[in-house]
C-alpha cells in the first residue's frame, strides 16, 4: 500500500456532524501516513437510535454492524474507532475497548462524557497471533450508572497492521 499523503489536521467544531469522508481524510489517512501498514478491514455504522448500558463489565455495543473481521500476519495491529457521542449519568465514566475474538486483549480508554463532544480512540495490540480475527467495540459503565451511545453519528472502525 502506498504511503498516504499528510493532510493538515482539521479544526473540529463543537456540535459538528462528522461523517466518513472527514474521518477518512483527517484520521484514517493521517494515521496511515504516520504508521504505514496494511489495511486489514474496516466497517462503518449509521447510529440512528440511542444505545445504553449500565453494565460494569465489558459488553458489546448493541449496534452489531460495528464488527470487523480480517486477517493479520503477526505484526502490531492498530484499531481506530470514531466519531461517537456518549453521555453518562452524573459521576459516571465510560470505558471503551475493542474485543478480539470475544476477549479483551487491547488496552481500554476512559471517557468522562461531556455534552456536545464527540470522541474517537486509537488502540494497539502488539502480540496478536497471525490469523483471521473478529474485532468488536465493547464498553462498560464506571460507577454503574447509565452510559449511552447517542444517535446521528456514522461510526467507523478501521483495523490495520504495521509493516513488519
Amino acid at each position: 500500500m502506498p504511503l498516504e499523503l499528510w493532510t493538515t489536521p482539521r479544526t473540529w467544531q463543537t456540535g459538528e456532524l462528522i461523517g466518513q469522508t472527514i474521518m477518512n481524510a483527517h484520521v484514517r489517512d493521517n494515521t496511515r501516513h504516520l504508521l504505514p501498514g496494511t489495511l486489514i478491514n474496516s466497517a462503518s455504522a449509521d447510529i440512528n437510535t440511542t444505545y445504553s448500558t449500565t453494565s460494569t463489565t465489558f459488553v458489546s455495543m448493541e449496534h452489531n454492524s460495528i464488527l470487523v473481521t480480517g486477517r493479520n500476519y503477526g505484526s502490531a495491529v492498530f484499531v481506530m474507532m470514531g466519531p461517537f457521542a456518549i453521555e453518562a449519568t452524573v459521576g459516571n465514566q465510560a470505558s471503551l475497548n475493542i474485543s478480539v475474538d470475544g476477549s479483551h486483549p487491547l488496552s481500554y480508554v476512559y471517557i468522562t462524557p461531556q455534552a456536545g463532544k464527540t470522541y474517537a480512540f486509537l488502540t494497539a495490540r502488539f502480540a496478536l497471533a497471525a490469523g483471521v480475527h473478529t474485532y468488536r467495540p465493547t464498553w462498560r459503565s464506571i460507577g454503574g450508572g447509565t452510559i449511552s451511545l447517542l444517535p446521528y453519528h456514522i461510526i467507523q472502525m478501521v483495523i490495520w497492521e504495521a509493516q513488519g
